[in-house]
Formats: C-alpha cells, structure tokens, sequence
C-alpha cells in the first residue's frame, strides 16, 4: 500500500513540473486546476475543529459523475476548539463540487467533502497518519 501511495505522488509531482494541464483516459480526466481556497474541517474522531487554506494541485474526474471528483491537496490550517495546533500537511479528498467555473483570477466557488488528512512534521508522516475529516471550502483564487 505504502508502494502504491509514494507511486501516485510521484506521478503527481511529475505532472505538475511538466506542465500538463489536462490529461485524458477512458472517459477520466486528470487536471491541475490550481485553485487556492478558505476551508473548515471537523474530525469526528475527537470533535476537533479547523479552519485554514488549502491549494489544489491535482483532480480526477469521471465523464459520468462531473459533479464529483479526486483532489489532492496541500492544506495549512489551525486548529479552533483544541489544543490550537497548526496542521500542515497534504490532503487527499472525495469533493463534491457545489458550483464550478473554468475561470481564473477570484471566484466564488464551494464545495464540501470528505478527506484524508495527516501533518507532516517528517518525511515518513506523508505515507503515515491519515485523519478524516468532513470539510468545506470556498475556492477564492485559480490560477
């Protein structure tokens, strides 16, 4: 499983240095939309709240449900009603796009989901130390 997770972000960072902007496949598609975002999670493990900002660096999509998709993500958020923690780490959600436009510059566009969240503070913790939290998020920027 560890195998497989380094593999996908390998390809992931490779297709972001090539420069690929859309990728297509028996009907799935594979963007690097570039959107930045304001974005609360809960984790219902231990009913932590969050808020903080997340960019967008990957998204799959299927030509048959165009309102959902993959992303990756790079997040930095803070904590709420904890400890204050900051988290930072790399984000892999289940989104549910609200509304979408191919626009760039500022936007105003929601959406909500669930992700796999961890904090990297090491290397090792990229492939380790999911959380799930449920999120929303309201993309303000795309480049």
């Amino acid at each position: 499983m560890k195998k497989l997770i380094i593999s996908v972000l390998v390809v992931m960072l490779l297709m972001m240095f090539v420069g690929c902007k859309k990728a297509e496949a028996n009907d799935f598609t594979i963007t690097v939309p570039m959107e930045t975002g304001i974005t609360g999670f809960w984790f219902p493990d231990d009913d932590t709240i969050a808020g903080g900002v997340s960019l967008t660096v990957m998204r799959l999509q299927h030509a048959q449900i165009e309102k959902f998709s993959l992303d990756l993500d790079g997040t930095l958020a803070k904590e709420i009603n904890e400890n204050k923690d900051t988290l930072a780490g790399i984000g892999v959600k289940v989104n549910y796009l609200v509304g979408q436009t191919n626009e760039a510059g500022l936007v105003f566009e929601p959406s909500i989901g669930v992700t796999l969240l961890n904090n990297v503070k090491a290397f090792e913790d990229v492939i380790t130390g999911f959380r799930v939290a449920i999120y929303g998020n309201i993309v303000l920027y795309k480049f």
